[in-house]
């Protein structure tokens, strides 16, 4: 540790952690995507590989008996994933077929009569033991059951809850859960219908049964003659708070749904979108007669607070819609008032007026369609658009405009394509460049006739881990074949990139899964190295508080330093608590995340002593005074984090120890 005296200590940490949240701007400034928007959308196309947006990572074919079960399957009965347990389904009469896709094995769960909708939803809290995380809702054409899902040190076991209720008629063919656990469904009567399950049977009413929540438009039909407009699906925001409803003719429900558990209230329903949409666009040729929405999707808060759902049309426009009409739209789970369009963005020119999508997936500024998907039986196309990161990662230059800008790619995948999810990894806001390389990128799953193809988000570090493996050894001859990525990119962001890989040199994942990153070998940590002595000598962009600009190596570290720490940097490490009897102090930051950050502090600061020729400074500057600092505040987040450390490890040793002695006695 750096030897200083503790009045300069303290001024060295107080001026660095300064340095830190100046450079820290350049993530501060990333916009919420709404204010991004312009009147026409661009598009970057024709990427080589080393900088496409999306990339199939993996096909997985599936074996021959297998195949033998899935010629069986017929494309209108349910199916899709599993993805918590590594799971894809689908659906032969009464067979649910659980496809393990990791293992390529398959396991089959029976019902008595035809599975009609099969949905994976979270658990009401305190129904289930905690062991349970997921629940699997199968309905038949005669019963609707809730199956507990555990996977355990002895493998996947599905609970028996004893909670089932009757059909009563009518096929559930969409299911869907809420964040606080509750089950609504779709059914063939057209009606939306929830789902009540709770821990004891009571003197009225049983463990599970369902409730009508809506009068279905094929009995007004019948009734009153009106033309049928079917619900053809449901979506539910990340809080569970607002279940939105699509219709066959594109209308669209909006349904609040509060935080009691029982509420169901609609807000409003909008009749008019592609006419709305239309407006918008007068001169588009994307908006016809024909056009349909075909899917909605809810947003989240990191996304933009501006807009909360999304609908892609027919061929492939998106529509951004609030659920508010006024300022009120910034208090993100506010109780709808309206649906208003926010704006209407087209696709890409690969994507023609005739041409039709299915299988559409929208998350984080993320869009997936399948394009044309009856063009072929063996063989499909997914069109995937996203933020290019180039533009909005870059804001603090002097001529920076904040427009979405999307990267487009088309894939080929073999087979029929049959359903597309994202894979639960956690890590998925738009900002990528504040990701560790070791943290798992964003992964799509694709069930196709064939297997499943494992899709991949290229994050700005995964694309310089591709450009210094291919240099390897040689990069220090092919340094032209690196400067347009930090052009592209910036060279702030690409030197903290650098600085990225290095401290993630030889990490191995804690789980070797088809989601995690290759290791990063020497020589793509020594490649990077070299790629940082050039362009490190670059002057960065940003000043400091006294209006001086540093090298890019320097504020390249600060920013580093800042995007290892930032979730930990304005946290105290504890917090109190008051109980019943006392007031009890307890960890406000989890231990894991401590020693993550512990683990980058010292790979920064190995990295640093390993090679003192690109990190020193052989003169007197205030460049050379606040890298300095900012050793200093390695090794004091360094120090307090190994204290707090053995501070607990101390006190489980105790707790142990009064432990072993009371069940001695």
């Amino acid at each position: 540790m750096t030897t200083v005296e503790p009045e300069k200590q303290l001024k060295a940490i107080n001026d660095a952690s300064v340095t830190l949240e100046s450079k820290a701007v350049v993530d501060r400034k990333f916009p919420d995507l709404y204010k991004t928007f312009t009147e026409h959308a661009k598009y970057n196309g024709n990427a080589s590989r080393d900088y496409k947006n999306v990339i199939v990572k993996k096909s997985i074919p599936i074996s021959t008996p297998i195949m033998s079960e899935m010629q069986q399957f017929d494309p209108k009965s349910p199916c899709g994933f599993l993805p918590h347990i590594n799971r894809a389904y689908f659906v032969i009469k009464n067979r649910l077929c659980l496809l393990d896709y990791i293992n390529r094995d398959i396991a089959h769960l029976e019902e008595e009569h035809d599975i009609v909708g099969v949905g994976v939803v979270a658990p009401k809290p305190g129904v289930f033991v905690s062991s349970v995380k997921q629940l699997l809702v199968i309905a038949t054409t005669t019963v609707i059951k809730i199956l507990g899902i555990a996977d355990g040190p002895d493998g996947l076991k599905f609970v028996n809850s004893t909670m089932a209720t009757l059909a009563g008629g009518v096929y559930m063919h969409q299911i869907v859960g809420t964040s606080q656990g509750r089950i609504f469904m779709l059914g063939s009567d057209d009606n939306v219908w929830e789902l009540n399950y709770k821990e004891k049977e009571s003197w009225f009413s049983g463990k599970c049964s369902k409730k009508l929540q809506t009068s279905g438009s094929s009995l007004l039909h019948i009734l009153f003659g009106k033309p049928s407009d079917r619900i053809v699906q449901l979506a539910v925001n990340e809080s569970g708070t607002i279940l939105y409803q699509l219709t066959q003719q594109s209308s669209i429900y909006v349904v609040y749904l509060g935080t009691d558990g029982f509420t169901y209230k609609t807000a409003c329903k909008k009749h008019d979108c592609i006419a709305d949409a239309k407006i918008s666009q007068p001169s588009s040729n994307y908006f016809t007669p024909e056009t349909r929405i075909v899917s909605i999707h809810t947003t989240t808060k990191t996304e933009s607070l501006f807009y909360h759902l999304v609908a892609i049309t027919s061929n492939g426009s998106r529509i951004y819609y609030s659920n508010q009409k006024s300022a009120q739209q910034m208090n993100y789970d506010a109780e709808p008032t309206a649906l208003i369009t926010m704006h209407v963005r087209a696709p890409a020119n690969s994507v023609e007026p005739k041409d039709t999508v299915g299988h559409s997936l929208y998350r984080n500024g993320l869009t997936l369609f399948v394009k044309n998907p009856d063009a072929s039986p063996t063989q499909s196309q997914i069109v995937a658009y996203s933020p290019s990161l180039a533009n909005l990662g870059n804001l603090i230059l002097a001529n920076a405009f904040a427009q979405l800008i999307e990267d487009s790619m088309t894939l080929d995948v073999h087979g029929k394509v049959l359903s597309v999810v994202e894979a639960p990894n956690g890590y998925d806001d738009i900002n990528e460049f504040k990701y560790a390389y070791h943290t798992p990128a964003r992964h799509f799953l694709v069930l196709t006739t064939s297997g499943v193809t494992v899709l991949a988000k290229q994050r700005p570090v995964d694309m310089l881990h591709n450009l210094l493996q291919k240099t390897g050894l040689d990069t220090r001859h092919r340094l032209r074949e690196i400067e347009p990525f930090f052009n592209q990119f910036g060279y702030l962001n690409g030197c903290s990139l650098c600085l990225n890989l290095i401290c993630s040199a030889n990490v191995v994942p804690a789980t070797d899964s088809v989601y995690s990153n290759s290791i990063v070998t020497k020589i793509v940590s020594d490649a990077a190295l070299v790629a940082l002595r050039k362009f490190g000598q670059v002057t960065s962009p940003l000043a400091d508080v006294n209006r001086r600009s540093y090298s890019s190596l320097h504020d390249g570290l600060a920013l580093f330093i800042y995007r290892s720490v930032q979730d930990i940097w304005d946290r105290h490490l504890a917090k109190e608590t008051a109980t019943s009897t006392d007031v009890v102090c307890l960890d406000n930051i989890a231990t894991q995340q401590l020693k993550s950050v512990l683990n980058i502090m010292t790979s920064v600061k190995k990295a640093i002593d390993q090679h003192p020729e690109l990190f020193s400074f052989t003169f007197e500057s205030p460049e050379t005074t606040s890298y300095q600092n900012l050793l200093i505040l390695i090794d004091h987040i360094s120090d307090v984090i190994l204290k707090k450390l053995s501070i607990d490890y101390a006190a489980y040793i105790n707790s142990k120890v009064l432990s072993e002695q009371a069940s001695a006695k």
